[in-house]
């Protein structure tokens, strides 16, 4: 788990298709890197610290660690 302004390098990911907008991913975001869109979660990777707090809150599993290494 990183701290709030550490390089990381990962990420999130956020299925659209799963997601329903309930909100809790954003509400568990020490990095407000997560916002609702159309109704959809959606993250900014910029923001995003990699701390993984939004994955387990999802209740339908639409949120997944990513790797940002090339």
């Amino acid at each position: 788990m990183r701290g709030l302004g550490s390089v990381s390098t990962t990420g999130i990911e956020i299925l659209p298709k799963v997601c329903f907008g309930c909100g809790a991913c954003i509400m568990s975001c020490p990095a407000h890197a997560i916002s609702l869109i159309d109704r959809l979660a959606e993250v900014e990777l910029n923001d995003c610290t990699g701390c993984d707090f939004c994955v387990p809150m999802c209740p339908v599993e639409a949120i997944f660690t990513i790797s940002l290494d090339e």
